[in-house]
């Protein structure tokens, strides 16, 4: 059998099934190329807003700043352990696989 796809031919052995994988999912129709890089970085800007958030809480008079330090220090060295300030520049490395100028996706 024979069959005509965008004028091209593809010969199939009788009884074989073709399936079809959407190149894009309907969950990123919506995102743009840095959206959809930057998925991959979640888990970072999940420890940057605790970050912020200590910050925040270390501003308050009340806090236990001792406590808030420490929580702080440990947040921040997992941050930087886990690539967070390197974000970036692992953002353009991808780019450059993908053959993506890094301005297109900015």
């Amino acid at each position: 059998m024979v069959k005509r796809i965008l004028h091209q031919e593809i010969f199939l052995r009788k009884g074989i099934k073709i399936g079809y994988l959407k190149q894009v999912p309907d969950e990123y129709k919506s995102k743009s190329v840095r959206d959809v890089l930057m998925l991959s970085f979640a888990h970072l800007d999940a420890l940057k807003e605790q970050l912020t958030d200590l910050e925040v809480k270390m501003k308050s008079e009340i806090a236990d700043i001792e406590f808030l330090l420490k929580e702080y220090a440990n947040l921040q060295t997992r941050y930087e352990s886990e690539g967070g300030y390197s974000t970036e520049e692992k953002l353009s490395k991808i780019c450059d696989g993908l053959g993506l100028d890094i301005d297109f996706i900015f």
